[in-house]
């Protein structure tokens, strides 16, 4: 009987929580699906230098051609990438955005990347920020940073287009082995062992989690997830983040993936990773229940 009401309350806050973002546009906007990258306004030393199949490319005009040649001999890896992540993601986000466009920045800033659902530099979005010099500084081997960092930030673009707000502590942003986990499926799909050795030698205990999950069950499972999510109308998740309960609401979804309750295997490798709470079982399994 108390699991009985426990499972009652659990769909009513369901209920309550998918209604969110429908609720929210009658007083405010909603969140952005990912990150506004942080600037004081368009730089319009940014310039169009290269359109592809689906990324405009934007940098100053200086750096495009102080390194040109480097630039050239990738311009269709973004789209490789793009591909990759249709077929293992299961989502065509190219028809959400507003011109049917993604963007590509190669940023003035030396090291790292980002993705945006709006690069207020170039005034356009979503896309990617890749530094200007990940094209020509070596990742691992053959390949340069610019591999690892397309995929990787990619990833992020995707799941964000579908729903803002993941998991900041083992999802992406604060730890990230969910688009870490899915560049290494990319690299090594397009040929990048070297990028892709090297990031599984680096990889933590929660994205080879990640990785065991398509191993064990399906290649096709986060394409499984990110269906059932924007099937139940999300597209924000909901604060703290993180949190429990918000841990909790997203293994459940990948537990819908998998098709078998995953808190006990998602726990034992947030505890590795040193992450203070633990899933409860029966709340996921409750929160599946009632999606």
């Amino acid at each position: 009987m108390i699991r009985y009401i426990k499972s009652i309350s659990i769909c009513i806050i369901i209920m309550l929580l998918s209604l969110a973002p429908q609720l929210a546009k009658a007083g405010m906007s909603n969140q952005e699906s990912i990150h506004v990258n942080p600037s004081s306004g368009t730089d319009p030393n940014y310039v169009l230098v290269y359109q592809g199949k689906y990324f405009d490319w934007y940098a100053y005009q200086s750096t495009w051609n102080s390194h040109n040649t480097q630039y050239l001999s990738q311009v269709n890896y973004p789209d490789q990438v793009y591909d990759q992540l249709v077929q293992i993601l299961g989502v065509d986000i190219i028809n959400k955005t507003t011109d049917h466009r993604l963007y590509l920045m190669v940023d003035q800033q030396t090291g790292g990347g980002f993705a945006a659902n709006y690069i207020s530099e170039i005034g356009k979005g979503p896309g990617i920020g890749i530094a200007y010099d990940a094209w020509y500084n070596i990742y691992s081997r053959s390949d340069v940073w610019s591999t690892e960092l397309i995929a990787h930030e990619m990833t992020n673009v995707f799941t964000g287009q579908i729903v803002g707000g993941w998991p900041i502590d083992w999802w992406a942003d604060d730890r990230s082995p969910f688009p870490y986990a899915i560049k290494i499926m990319v690299e090594q799909n397009l040929g990048h062992s070297d990028a892709s050795d090297a990031s599984l030698y680096s990889a933590d205990a929660l994205t080879r989690m990640f990785l065991q999950f398509m191993s064990t069950y399906g290649s096709d499972i986060y394409s499984q997830v990110l269906q059932a999510i924007e099937s139940d109308g999300w597209s924000q998740w909901f604060g703290p983040n993180p949190s429990l309960l918000l841990s909790e609401y997203v293994a459940a979804y990948l537990s819908i993936g998998t098709g078998t309750n995953l808190a006990d295997q998602i726990n034992t490798n947030l505890q590795i990773t040193g992450i203070p709470y633990q899933l409860d079982r029966d709340t996921v399994q409750n929160i599946w229940d009632c999606a």
